[in-house]
């Protein structure tokens, strides 16, 4: 299985699909996407991550989902909506108290047939690193903790 991220919109929702190991490598494409359709017209009615195929997932990807997450909410008062988690994504979002902050649907929610694959165009930036880890920060003290290291480390690296 290749590692990947998938994307597509169809009736003003936004549909992710993540296979394989996805880390900041993988995903980095996707932020600027999801954002600026969030800031543009139409308004999105839904924002769908299918992560039934996802075998593991960096603390970056989920950051980056919470953050998907909380811009969403802010516009829509809705949430992301993830589709099938596997056992090992479930795992790793529960494990980072990711629970009662996304919403989750394991309807048989059909996603278009044909999606994008994000790919890498540019270098990683430390500051997309930092606000995906922000943004897990703000979700509980146990995060806050367990990112202090990295959240220091980045800040650091981007004074430079």
């Amino acid at each position: 299985m290749q590692n990947s991220i998938f994307y597509a919109e169809d009736d003003n929702r936004i549909y992710i699909k993540a296979q394989g190991h996805i880390t900041a490598q993988i995903c980095f494409g996707l932020r600027q996407r999801v954002f600026d359709r969030l800031d543009a017209f139409p308004k999105i009615k839904g924002i769908f991550a299918d992560l039934s195929t996802c075998e593991y997932m960096d603390s970056t990807f989920m950051g980056l989902l919470i953050g998907f997450n909380k811009k969403f909410n802010h516009i829509d008062n809705n949430k992301l909506c993830i589709i099938h988690p596997s056992p090992e994504s479930l795992a790793h979002l529960s494990d980072l108290g990711l629970d009662d902050i996304l919403a989750y649907c394991n309807d048989d929610m059909p996603f278009p047939k044909e999606m994008e694959i994000i790919s890498q165009k540019e270098k990683i930036s430390a500051e997309f690193i930092l606000k995906a880890h922000e943004n897990l920060i703000e979700v509980s003290d146990d995060n806050r903790k367990r990112f202090k290291i990295v959240k220091e480390l980045l800040t650091k690296q981007i004074k430079k």
